[in-house]
């Protein structure tokens, strides 16, 4: 697919048990387009890092997740990747932001403002949950069997 997939969040990836689900998901997508995951490094606080965010962002529209955002579905996440394809860019870029959450700059610059779950999930969840439903939204739009 002619699309182009950006992961930004905040601090060093923990792994342990995550880690393999994290690189099975982004291969599999990356078989099917583009995915870009950008790690930056821990700021002392939400504000240092979303400068840090903000300026490796720079003015593409992107879609913040956060525990306070609107909560989507599976067809949520679908529908943002149609509205990707049917762009004139054809792209989709997320952030998680640290342990400390995301600053309101970032939260108000967001084209939206989204969460996987009601739960308090860990970053890595957070990329495995976000991974997968990009990729079931994936096999969707292209009717893979996976997202049967």
């Amino acid at each position: 697919l002619p699309l182009r997939i950006a992961l930004h969040h905040v601090g060093k990836p923990q792994g342990g048990a995550l880690r393999p689900a994290i690189a099975d998901y982004a291969e599999r997508i990356r078989q099917v387009c583009r995915l870009d995951v950008v790690c930056h490094g821990s700021g002392r606080s939400p504000e240092i890092e979303g400068r840090v965010l903000l300026a490796a962002l720079g003015r593409e529209p992107f879609i913040a997740l956060d525990p306070a955002g609107r909560l989507v579905a599976a067809a949520g996440v679908t529908q943002l990747v149609r509205e990707a394809l049917d762009a004139p860019v054809h792209a989709l870029r997320f952030v998680i932001g640290g342990a400390s959450g995301l600053s309101d700059e970032v939260r108000h610059g967001a084209r939206a403002v989204i969460s996987m779950s009601p739960l308090t999930l860990s970053h890595d969840l957070a990329r495995v949950l976000l991974l997968e439903q990009l990729y079931r939204s994936l096999g969707v739009v292209t009717g893979s069997p996976y997202a049967k």
